[in-house]
């Protein structure tokens, strides 16, 4: 099984929803989103930050649209719960 980072499986699940419906609905959605991923807006970032960081993302290939959409989450959100994340990653 791969072992994914909190970002990581946040970017599987967004890029999961769009070939289906077009987009995500909403900021409430996203956000939902993020806390079950055990991830958290860093000081000072807001729903608006994490809306560009889908556009800066979901311009390329799938792949490539994976690792961007990836790189541009983990500049705006951090692990909520350590343990958690390092229990997740290591036993899973």
């Amino acid at each position: 099984m791969h072992r994914m980072l909190p970002q990581e499986r946040l970017a599987e699940k967004i890029l999961f929803l769009t070939p289906f419906r077009g987009s995500v609905s909403s900021l409430k959605e996203l956000e939902e989103m993020m806390l079950t991923c055990n991830l958290r807006y860093r000081a000072g970032k807001t729903g608006n930050d994490l809306r560009l960081a889908l556009g800066k993302g979901s311009h390329h290939s799938p792949r490539k649209a994976f690792a961007k959409l990836t790189e541009e989450l983990g500049k705006i959100l951090i692990i909520k719960n350590w343990e958690l994340a390092c229990a997740n990653f290591y036993f899973c």
